[in-house]
């Protein structure tokens, strides 16, 4: 049975990914009526809630995907599921969307001395491979859906953090790698747990010993996690 889901995002991420995603181990086409996603791994399904299942988690890690190529932070959705009969009829699925998100989006353009505008060109990047890696290693894969689900608060960074911290080994492992010094990493955990540093944003209730005496801002964790997350990938 062949199957499509009409998928919604900023306009420029589903371009980005309609360009990058044309295999038959994932497709992402825009037609008429929007965008639709159509996967191998679709084969086989009978149910749409299985194929509406396996489009989430896909969409959960290209998400992931388009926050770490992209700098996208709008997450994927999808509405309808539709069955492709062998005789190219289709039947359709309707899932009724809570909401529907439109957005501008501006083009970054250089210009040069003589007044020529030249767009600001996106380096290629292997962004199936991501995804594929996301697949095969529940660690990525966690860290994708995180990632892509908006993780931008001190529990959301956090998490991400330890899924980084416990795939490559400790804290000692990632100052061995060179990714961040002992003193940024021990400074953004006690200033996540601290409620006396960042209030009711704190990962603890409590506080067991004194809040930091420089605590880390919430711009300068996202920072860091960020890079954490980018090295430990291309490291994968």
């Amino acid at each position: 049975m062949n199957w499509k889901v009409l998928i919604h995002g900023k306009r420029s991420d589903l371009e980005y990914l309609a360009r990058h995603f044309q295999t038959p181990k994932l497709k992402i086409e825009a037609e008429s009526e929007g965008y639709f996603l159509s996967s191998e791994r679709f084969a086989g399904m009978t149910a749409r809630d299985a194929v509406r299942e396996e489009t989430g988690r896909l969409l959960a890690i290209l998400s992931g995907v388009l926050g770490v190529r992209r700098n996208s932070r709008t997450q994927l959705t999808s509405e309808h599921v539709i069955l492709v009969e062998p005789d190219g009829s289709e039947k359709v699925f309707v899932n009724l969307m809570d909401s529907v998100n439109v957005e501008t989006e501006m083009e970054a353009v250089v210009v040069h001395r003589d007044g020529a505008d030249v767009p600001v060109q996106t380096p290629s990047q292997p962004t199936d491979n991501l995804l594929d890696l996301g697949l095969r290693d529940a660690n990525v894969e966690k860290a994708l859906r995180l990632f892509g689900a908006g993780s931008s608060d001190w529990v959301g960074l956090y998490r991400l953090f330890e899924v980084i911290e416990a795939d490559v080994g400790g804290l000692s492992s990632i100052v061995g790698l060179g990714w961040a010094t002992n003193g940024e990493l021990r400074r953004f955990k006690h200033t996540a747990n601290s409620p006396g540093a960042v209030g009711d944003q704190a990962r603890h209730g409590s506080e067991s010993t004194l809040p930091p005496k420089d605590p880390m801002s919430l711009a300068d964790a996202r920072l860091l996690v960020e890079q954490l997350l980018r090295r430990w990938l291309e490291s994968k």
